[in-house]
């Protein structure tokens, strides 16, 4: 049998692929995420991520908090018009191929990454998103839902945690 070859790049991106399946299945927690981190000062990691990449995700304003703060009401029509644009452009059954085809290209489902939680696998953000589909397809593609992060929390710790009943059901019986 021939050994895939897992891709670091490819797992990251799987890891990208689970907060993109979560936003587009939680569009109000998609709203209240941008709309908060547009009116808070860009983290060092978000900073990083404007500079390679041009505007992210709650990097709209980019640096300059002043302007946000002072017309919340520009950063609610922003969000809106963000969240309405990814909803569009995205659909579930997409982005569960393209994980299925990641996986089969080699994606591990094992590799830990450094943010948003140290350690964190993308099982373990499939669990914590409670994205059952998306659980089991990782799962059947060699997931270790016993393998801790950096805080010593497995998949079933991490859905409890989360509120993720119905990956932590899974998990249990």
């Amino acid at each position: 049998m021939l050994s895939r070859r897992r891709s670091p790049t490819t797992s990251h991106r799987c890891t990208y692929l689970v907060s993109q399946l979560f936003y587009k299945m939680n569009p109000a927690y998609m709203l209240n995420f941008l709309s908060q981190k547009m009116m808070e000062e860009p983290d060092l990691v978000l900073q990083d991520t404007l500079r390679r990449f041009g505007v992210g995700m709650a990097g709209t304003f980019g640096s300059l908090v002043s302007v946000p703060r002072s017309h919340p009401e520009l950063v609610i029509f922003t969000a809106k018009l963000l969240v309405d644009r990814h909803a569009s452009r995205h659909r579930v059954s997409k982005l569960m191929r393209i994980a299925e085809l990641l996986l089969d290209a080699g994606a591990n489902p094992n590799t830990p990454h450094k943010y948003p939680v140290q350690g964190r696998t993308p099982l373990m953000l499939a669990a914590e998103s409670d994205l059952l589909a998306l659980f089991s397809l990782i799962l059947d593609h060699g997931g270790d839902p016993l393998r801790p992060d950096s805080m010593g929390q497995n998949c079933a710790q991490i859905a409890r945690s989360s509120g993720s009943m119905r990956i932590f059901g899974r998990l249990v019986r």
